[in-house]
């Protein structure tokens, strides 16, 4: 199975692209279990900083945004709004905070990231019998 965009209305007469839902396909018996999720770092351990530069290493847990990672989010969120593009839901704030880190904060880039991921994810998860 492919990842493909499709439109979907909105309400108000404009045609959304959206992902297929590829959380939707994995079976409850091959997600880690639910303790896998709870471990959350010390605040030290959640950033990384160079010499022009803080990055981000820990997405979730109990974590705070910083101004500039809010900002981000929210204008990436601005960007798909503006441009008729949908992501799934299973793609909060911290998973859209990860992809922006990796695209630098290119929104197009960003989008593109998440569609390539999304591809792989419903190709390559769960594994295939004809794969093992």
């Amino acid at each position: 199975m492919k990842t493909q965009d499709y439109s979907v209305s909105n309400g108000d007469g404009k045609q959304v692209k959206k992902i297929i839902d590829h959380f939707s396909i994995v079976p409850d018996d091959v997600k880690p279990p639910s303790i896998a999720y709870r471990y959350c770092p010390p605040e030290e351990q959640m950033m990384v900083q160079s010499k022009s530069t803080t990055q981000r290493i820990m997405f979730h847990g109990d974590i705070e945004f910083t101004r500039d990672e809010y900002e981000a989010i929210t204008n990436f969120n601005d960007y798909l709004e503006e441009n008729d593009l949908e992501v799934d839901s299973e793609f909060n704030d911290p998973e859209i905070l990860r992809f922006l880190q990796t695209g630098k904060f290119d929104f197009k880039s960003t989008f593109e990231n998440i569609k390539k991921y999304v591809s792989w994810r419903i190709e390559h998860v769960p594994p295939k019998l004809s794969s093992l």
